[in-house]
């Protein structure tokens, strides 16, 4: 079968198990009292249901599994690495959406699922060198790279999450944007996994867009930094000699700005560098007199920006 139908076949059963499984996530998290509750940090006015995530979870599982069993081919580390360490990410952010968590513990459950994809092999083992056009082998040193890398785009998404279908939408831009990159780079199990996790978050959106009927929580929104971080690094782009960690680095651009920015600011006001605010790019715009709508669209069109510059970049090398 011709290994196009499968990417199809893995965005179509995604997108429709995510758009089934929503509305049930939904009713239960309701029936369990597990909802975000209105603070003055936050713009919903009504309290809305949390565990979103645990569908876009689900429909991811199912989607891959679906097409492992369609080919009858045998799950690649890197889907089984996905798979058991998205668990992981999920349980956690599940029991922070229900009862909260302290940062630093949350953060400890989080280089806990690096290590978790480091042992199924996905790590970054080499780095461009600018300079003679090689490669240079990180060694130990990878490790290190991965878990730093793993976190800070976990916490990217997780920190972008604050208006309705932002996290999910600039997830589903940068899943096709990592898409048609592996594409180019003829890594089969990468563009199943993309389309997969694009179809989910799609599914997902017709829930969670303004006005949302339903949270992806930090159950959500860390599983799709997660999930994006291991695709970025599992050797998907090793092709680009020059570009390859740039590549994931300009596709996630903007939730990796507001992120960067979001620590610089606190850094200089003196501020736990954990502690929420309400200086992200979404605030932002939101006190310039856009509403939900307009300001997620904008930060769409830029996430769309920041995808067709990589992809433009992957075709000079």
């Amino acid at each position: 079968m011709d290994s196009s139908i499968y990417y199809a076949i893995s965005f179509m059963v995604a997108l429709i198990a995510s758009l089934f499984l929503t509305p049930l996530i939904r009713f239960m998290a309701a029936r369990f009292g597990i909802v975000d509750h209105p603070q003055s940090r936050k713009v919903h006015k009504e309290p809305v249901p949390l565990w979103g995530g645990l569908a876009i979870y689900a429909a991811l599982v199912v989607a891959v599994t679906g097409i492992s069993i369609l080919s009858a081919t045998t799950m690649t580390m890197l889907i089984e690495g996905i798979i058991v360490g998205g668990a992981f990410i999920v349980v956690v952010g599940m029991v922070d959406d229900a009862i909260g968590m302290p940062a630093r513990l949350k953060l400890a459950f989080q280089i806990v699922g690096a290590l978790i994809l480091i042992g199924f092999g996905i790590r970054i083992e080499l780095l461009s060198n600018p300079f003679s056009g090689g490669y240079i082998y990180l060694g130990y040193w990878g490790i290190l790279i991965t878990i730093f890398w793993v976190v800070a785009v976990t916490n990217a998404i997780n920190l972008i999450d604050g208006l309705d279908g932002l996290a999910s939408g600039l997830s589903c831009i940068a899943a096709i944007a990592f898409f048609i990159l592996s594409l180019k780079f003829g890594h089969l199990s990468i563009s199943i996994i993309s389309m997969a996790l694009a179809g989910a978050c799609l599914g997902f959106l017709r829930y969670n867009f303004n006005p949302a009927s339903i949270f992806m929580g930090d159950t959500g929104s860390m599983l799709l930094g997660y999930v994006l971080a291991a695709i970025s690094v599992a050797g998907a782009f090793k092709g680009a000699a020059a570009v390859m960690l740039t590549l994931p680095v300009i596709v996630l651009g903007l939730p990796i700005f507001d992120v960067s920015f979001a620590i610089l600011r606190r850094l200089l006001k003196g501020n736990p560098i954990f502690q929420a605010d309400k200086g992200h790019l979404h605030h932002r715009l939101l006190n310039r007199g856009l509403s939900q709508r307009r300001a997620v669209m904008v930060l769409y069109i830029i996430g769309i920006a920041c995808s067709l510059l990589a992809v433009y970049l992957s075709t000079l090398h």
